[in-house]
C-alpha cells in the first residue's frame, strides 16, 4: 500500500514556499497553495491596491484559479506527471475565458446597458422611480442575453 509523500514547492521567481503537495505512486495527488494570489509582490500582506484588484473588482476567483493552474503545471513538470500538466493547461484556458468574459461584461454589457437605459428613459423626467425600473429591466434583459450567449459558447445552459 502506497503512502502520500509530501513536498514543498518554491516559487521560481520569488524563491518562497508557494505550495505544499503530495505524490502517490508517482503522480501528483494533492496541491495546497500557501500563497494568497492577490499578494502580487509576495511580501506576505495584501495591500489595499492588491485587495482592490483582487476583491473589489471581482477578480479574486480568477486569480485563485490562475494561481492553481500555474502551480499544477509547475509541479507536474517537476514530478513528470503529464496528466496533471494537461489538467493545469485546461484550467488555465478556462480561467482565461472567464477573465475575458468578465472583462467583456464589465466594459461592454454593464456600461452599454446603462447607456441604453438612460436613452430609453430620457423623456421620463417626471418619474425617477420609473426611469430606474426601466433601466434595471433593460440591464437585466441584456445580462440574460449575454449569459445565454456565453452559455451557448461554453455548453453551459
Amino acid at each position: 500500500m502506497s503512502e502520500l509523500l509530501w513536498k514543498i514547492h518554491q516559487d521560481p521567481l520569488f524563491k518562497k514556499n508557494a505550495a505544499l503537495y503530495s505524490t502517490l505512486d508517482g503522480r501528483v495527488a494533492v496541491i495546497i497553495p500557501l500563497h494568497d494570489p492577490r499578494d502580487g509582490d509576495w511580501n506576505g500582506v495584501v495591500s489595499f491596491g492588491e485587495w482592490a484588484i483582487g476583491g473589489a473588482l471581482g477578480l479574486g476567483g480568477v486569480l485563485e484559479s490562475a494561481e492553481m493552474s500555474r502551480l499544477m503545471q509547475e509541479i507536474a513538470v517537476k514530478e513528470c506527471d503529464f496528466e496533471m500538466k494537461q489538467a493545469g493547461e485546461q484550467q488555465l484556458l478556462a480561467t482565461m475565458f472567464a477573465a475575458v468574459s468578465w472583462g467583456f461584461k464589465m466594459v461592454y454589457v454593464d456600461r452599454w446597458a446603462g447607456a441604453v437605459g438612460k436613452l430609453a428613459t430620457a423623456g421620463m423626467a417626471a418619474a425617477p422611480v420609473t426611469q430606474f425600473l426601466v433601466r434595471k429591466s433593460l440591464e437585466a434583459a441584456i445580462k440574460r442575453t449575454y449569459d445565454a450567449a456565453v452559455g451557448a459558447l461554453t455548453g453551459v445552459q
